[in-house]
C-alpha cells in the first residue's frame, strides 16, 4: 500500500510529525492511499485522537488565514 509522510505519522500517532509536515506545506492532506484512505482516515481507524485534533485544526484555520483574517495565538496551536 502506498502512503505518504503524512500517513505514516498518522498511522503511528506523531500528532506533532504530522502538524509540522502540513505547517511547512510539505504534505498534502487530501492524498489518499490505494485503498481510499487519507491520513485522517488512518488516524481515525487507529484512535490517534491528537493526530485528528491536527487536521480538525487544520480545516479550520487554513480558509480563515488565506482570507486574511488574523486569529489569536491559543488558536493557532492543536
Amino acid at each position: 500500500e502506498t502512503s505518504t509522510a503524512l500517513h505514516q505519522a498518522c498511522s503511528w500517532g506523531y500528532a506533532e510529525r504530522a502538524r509540522v509536515l502540513l505547517a511547512e506545506g510539505r504534505a498534502d492532506r487530501t492524498v489518499t492511499t490505494i485503498s481510499g484512505e487519507t491520513a485522517m482516515d488512518k488516524a481515525r481507524r487507529r484512535g490517534h485522537e491528537d493526530c485528528i485534533r491536527v487536521f480538525e485544526v487544520r480545516m479550520l484555520r487554513q480558509p480563515l488565514t488565506e482570507a486574511g483574517i488574523r486569529l489569536p495565538p491559543h488558536l493557532l496551536s492543536p
